[in-house]
C-alpha cells in the first residue's frame, strides 16, 4: 500500500509540474486576441505604441524583462523583441517556429552567447548571458512596407 501511495503521490507531482501554467505571449504570426491573456497570465504591465503601419505591444514581466510585439495592419504578429534579466519562453514567443529554430540551433552548441538563424521567411537573432538576455525575431513576409528590420528592437 506505502509502495502505491508513493508513486501516486510522484505522479501527481509530475502532473501537476507539466500542467502548471507558463508565461506566454502572441506568437510570431498569431493574431493579436491573445496579447491581452498574455498580459494577464504573466502579471506584465502593458504598453501600446502605434506607428505609421504598425502598433507595438510592449509588456514587462515583474522580473523586468521587457517584451515588444509588433503587430502589422492586418493584426498579425510579425516581430518579436525582447530584453531583460530573464530568458522569455521562445517556444511561446515564436510559436509554430520554434520547432524550426530548435534544430537548426540544436547543432550549433559552441557557446550560447549569440545565436542567429535564418530559414526562409524566419529569423530569429538572440544573445545573452547571465541576467542580461535580449533578441529579436521576426517574419520578413509579414513586415509592413516602409519598416526597418531595425525597427524590431
Amino acid at each position: 500500500m506505502l509502495f502505491t501511495l508513493r508513486y501516486w503521490c510522484i505522479g501527481a507531482a509530475l502532473l501537476a509540474a507539466s500542467t502548471a501554467t507558463r508565461p506566454v505571449h502572441a506568437a510570431l504570426g498569431a493574431g493579436v486576441d491573445s496579447i491581452s491573456q498574455d498580459r494577464v497570465k504573466v502579471k506584465a504591465t502593458a504598453r501600446i505604441r502605434s506607428g505609421a503601419s504598425f502598433t507595438v505591444h510592449d509588456l514587462t514581466t515583474p522580473s523586468g524583462t521587457v517584451v515588444h510585439e509588433y503587430l502589422n495592419a492586418a493584426g498579425k504578429v510579425f516581430g518579436v523583441s525582447w530584453s531583460g534579466p530573464a530568458m522569455p519562453d521562445l517556444r511561446q514567443l515564436l510559436g509554430t517556429h520554434f520547432d524550426v529554430y530548435s534544430d537548426l540551433t540544436q547543432s550549433d552548441r559552441r557557446g550560447h552567447a549569440h545565436r542567429s538563424v535564418t530559414h526562409g521567411d524566419l529569423v530569429v537573432q538572440s544573445a545573452g548571458r547571465l541576467r542580461a538576455f535580449s533578441g529579436r525575431a521576426y517574419l520578413q513576409s509579414l513586415i509592413p512596407n516602409g519598416v526597418a528590420i531595425n525597427d524590431i528592437r
